[in-house]
């Protein structure tokens, strides 16, 4: 009897150091997990809201489901055609590219703007009411090209703040405020200066 209990004795302790070891990796998992979150949303917040949720969208080809920067890049490598003709998720579209920026900053709101997507020689413009002469706030992402030698393209775009508000632009540069995502604002524990301006759906951020 004393050999059957010692051996379960042996047998509990062996069980209960699997579970303690799942348990232990399991926690480890859910910490890298919230760890890798936190990252990528700091990543999303510093971004150039417009246009990388222009780029991002697929408002374009909603039967295909191919977002923006896709489109773009297929179309600056065939030598920036009007409708750009491409095949995505197995399905055949053609895409206005102009009628696109236009639908998607309508739909954001923003009257006065400057579009550009080039890649060498090759440039698509579209512009809105864009005045240089008054503020504005200045996006740029660089987007893959499928082209023989895989090249890189500039997308730009400018929108400008109301002429009226000139003075009440977000002063980034100072470094106490940073331009965010409506959204993000809270999570770095500040809440939106609605005194100054930033432009698309981004709002002034005190830093914390």
């Amino acid at each position: 009897m004393a050999g059957r209990h010692g051996i379960s004795t042996i047998v509990a302790l062996v069980v209960y150091t699997v579970l303690l070891g799942i348990g232990i990796i399991v926690s480890l998992s859910s910490v890298t997990n919230v760890v890798q979150t936190t990252v990528y949303i700091e990543k999303i917040a510093q971004g150039d809201t417009v246009l990388f949720t222009m780029l991002e969208s697929n408002l374009c080809a909603p039967a295909a489901g191919a977002p923006f920067k896709y489109v773009l890049g297929v179309g600056l490598a065939t030598g920036v055609p009007d409708e750009v003709a491409m095949n995505y998720n197995g399905i055949d579209e053609n895409i206005d590219v102009e009628n696109c920026v236009t639908r998607f900053m309508k739909s954001v709101q923003i009257d006065n703007y400057k579009f550009s997507a080039s890649y060498g020689a090759d440039e698509y413009l579209v512009e809105s009411d864009f005045e240089p002469d008054i503020a504005k706030r200045t996006e740029k992402v660089y987007i893959s090209v499928p082209s023989k030698e895989r090249g890189v393209a500039e997308v730009i775009l400018h929108t400008n703040f109301p002429e009226d508000a000139a003075s009440d632009v977000c002063p980034t540069e100072e470094e106490t405020h940073m331009c965010l995502p409506h959204t993000y604002c809270g999570l770095i524990g500040s809440s939106s200066d609605k005194k100054y301006l930033c432009g698309g759906g981004s709002s002034c951020c005190p830093n914390p």
